[in-house]
Formats: structure tokens, sequence, C-alpha cells
């Protein structure tokens, strides 16, 4: 939040928001109105390690961590969209399936 800060935007908002998709996939949407992301560094967001801060501040293993969760171990989407100078944001595509459990004779969802 600090990178967003630096661009003098002083009224940093984000915006959380979720939408129903077709054939049972929902999506989760993160967005900002800070900096937006480099062109230069759009190829390597989810790379681990991959950081611009100084060396010890951060890990940044959480984008990395969290794409390969939804899109390996649930098959889902992880994009991200950035206008630089502007905006970012962030789309988690999952199937949303109800699971059908039988524990002693009864059905529980």
């Amino acid at each position: 939040m600090e990178d967003a800060y630096s661009s003098g935007n002083t009224q940093l908002q984000i915006t959380i928001s979720t939408e129903q998709l077709v054939n049972q996939w929902v999506a989760v949407r993160i967005a900002d109105n800070g900096n937006g992301i480099p062109e230069e560094l759009m190829t390597k967001i989810f790379e681990p390690f991959f950081t611009t801060k100084t060396l010890g501040k951060a890990t940044e293993l959480g984008l990395s961590i969290s794409h390969q969760i939804i899109t390996e171990k649930h098959g889902g989407k992880f994009d991200f969209y950035s206008t630089p100078g502007k905006r970012t944001e962030f789309v988690m595509q999952i199937i949303c399936k109800q699971v059908l459990i039988e524990k002693n004779n009864k059905r529980e969802y």
C-alpha cells in the first residue's frame, strides 16, 4: 500500500467484490486506485520471490502461492489487469461445487 501512496494519491481506495458467473463459476475481484503495476514488471508478478521491495523487507510469496493454489489445486484462474499510474485489479475465478458428504447415514452439504 505504501507504493500506492507514493503516487500522491491520498484517497487510496480498495474495492472487493464477488460475482456469480456461468456454469457454477464465481469471481472475486480486488481492485485499488493506486499506482498500478509498471508494464516491465507485469510478466513477473506471479513468480516466487519476485519483489520490488528492499532485500529483507518481504518474501513476496503471497501472489505466487495464491496463484498456485487457485490454478493448480482448484483448477481456477487468477489474473490481474493494471493501468500503470492508475489502478490494478486482481481477479480470482473458481468453480463453486456443492459437495455431498454422507456421515452416519445423514447427508450434509
